[in-house]
């Protein structure tokens, strides 16, 4: 099997360099996406954009077999006709790693969308990252000529997490800008999917980070399911808290499926709960108070440091479910205490021009 993953490598590696005689195609815009849909929520808004505003321009999305598009914009992850697309395109857009033979034509424009605002210190600031992945980091690199950056303070992140030096597009998170665009309607419409009643429910939505250990310890979740008027939606890929939804079939804990469904709890629940997430910047853009678990705080920064003092965040830190149940139940008086911070707070981390987002990323890269 090794073998033959080596030789499909040379393979490709091989076209990639005939196809490399061609010229540039100068209207050629490819998004290469990493397979993944949530990473890949910024491409899929830019390449939207361009299908809508920029006719002149051939568009064409690399993904795999899961994703719904458009036929004809459509190439399959890792094929021949994916390194045809690399070696040709004029303008590439990329969430995460190239394939590990490309290599940056001359004028050609290398737009890189792995970006969040981190808490966590992650790549070369990991303390635990392996000399192999630095390596492979710094190569990758050294492609980009754009960095997309959701606000100052993640720019420095993003700067110091990359080792990375060029030019900065400092112009919000794509995957963001319909938060700042919603309707009536769609607020009607994901309070009648979600089976929330503003009138009656105080809907928690509970967002922890991917690296979090004992995430199912983290609340008494039998003391919120008998509690009247409180519904809570778990985000979540933490096995154990999945077989703990499963195995006690509550009826107002509800498990959120896929980022989509996060995005619109984003818009109708009444307060984010959290660790160390970097969720918790998002969630600023709707507005709305935030509560703050830390229970497994100092345990997770022995092996993860942090960007930020912790204590810096517009929120409450509890370590007791009754309290966040008080804290729903009087959320008027909770938003008022931290209303002052987390506007302060909202002002530095969230940009006004994130609701305009994808024009001004592809007006500045395609200098339209």
């Amino acid at each position: 099997m090794r073998e033959n993953n080596i030789l499909i490598l040379y393979y490709y590696k091989l076209l990639y360099v005939l196809f490399k005689v061609f010229p540039l195609k100068d209207n050629l815009i490819v998004f290469e996406g990493s397979g993944q849909y949530e990473n890949d929520r910024d491409l899929l808004t830019l390449f939207t954009e361009v299908k809508k505003n920029y006719p002149n321009y051939e568009c064409i999305y690399i993904c795999d077999e899961d994703e719904d598009l458009m036929e004809e914009d459509e190439v399959l992850l890792n094929s021949e006709n994916h390194i045809r697309m690399l070696a040709r395109a004029k303008y590439l857009f990329v969430c995460g790693d190239s394939l590990p033979f490309f290599s940056k034509r001359p004028n050609q424009i290398y737009v890189q969308t792995l970006s969040a605002t981190f808490l966590n210190k992650t790549f070369l600031d990991d303390p635990y990252i392996e000399q192999i992945d630095k390596k492979k980091i710094k190569q990758q690199v050294k492609h980009w000529d754009y960095l997309v950056s959701p606000n100052r303070y993640a720019s420095r992140c993003l700067r110091s997490a990359y080792g990375y030096n060029g030019q900065v597009l400092e112009l919000g998170l794509p995957r963001n800008q319909h938060l700042h665009h919603v309707s009536e309607d769609e607020v009607f419409e994901y309070l009648y999917k979600h089976q929330v009643d503003p009138n009656v429910d105080k809907a928690i939505l509970y967002v922890a980070a991917e690296s979090s250990t004992n995430e199912s310890k983290q609340l008494d979740w039998e003391l919120l399911e008998s509690t009247p008027g409180i519904k809570t939606y778990i985000y979540s890929k933490n096995f154990d808290v999945e077989k703990m939804i499963k195995y006690h079939q509550y009826e107002s804990i509800v498990k959120v499926q896929d980022l989509q469904e996060l995005m619109e709890l984003f818009i109708i629940s009444d307060l984010l709960v959290s660790d160390y997430s970097s969720k918790i910047f998002e969630y600023l853009v709707v507005d709305k108070p935030i509560v703050l678990l830390p229970r497994f705080l100092q345990a997770h920064i022995k092996t993860q440091q942090l960007y930020m003092d912790y204590n810096l965040l517009p929120a409450e830190q509890i370590d007791d479910t009754n309290r966040l149940i008080e804290i729903a139940q009087n959320l008027n008086s909770y938003k008022a205490v931290w209303a002052e911070e987390l506007m302060e707070f909202r002002n530095q981390m969230v940009l006004e021009k994130e609701a305009r987002a994808s024009s001004l990323i592809l007006k500045e890269v395609l200098k339209k």
